[in-house]
């Protein structure tokens, strides 16, 4: 579950921990142990900011990009299940009802395009 605090947001590549802990609604610190876990296995590398010192960069490993687009299709899959069970009325009130309960007002990214880099988050 902790690597979908991560994963679940487009963008990661050339973020920092503080702004996936911000994303995620998780502690910095928290954060930093998962960066830390997912570079100890080949997921990322940290590497210098070049406008804050205190601050890295996360850079994806070719394992990282796949390990995130294997989340994404994932997550696609899923969210197709639901609108195939629920039925595509159904299912726009459920997520306008997920939106509401997370405060998360950016829209349904397109399902055919989720998996895609660059396209989980949807417009902003």
């Amino acid at each position: 579950m902790a690597h979908l605090q991560i994963f679940r947001f487009d963008g990661i590549d050339g973020s920092t921990a503080a702004e996936l802990a911000a994303h995620a609604g998780m502690t910095k610190q928290s954060m930093h142990e998962l960066v830390v876990h997912l570079e100890r296995f080949g997921y990322l590398t940290r590497e210098p900011h070049p406008g804050d010192t205190r601050a890295r960069l996360l850079r994806l490993t070719p394992a990282g990009r796949a390990l995130e687009q294997d989340v994404h299709r994932a997550i696609a899959g899923l969210l197709e299940s639901w609108r195939d069970r629920l039925g595509p009325e159904r299912f726009d009130t459920l997520w306008e009802i997920l939106r509401e309960i997370t405060g998360d007002r950016r829209p349904l990214p397109d399902l055919a395009t989720i998996s895609v880099p660059g396209r989980l988050r949807g417009p902003e």
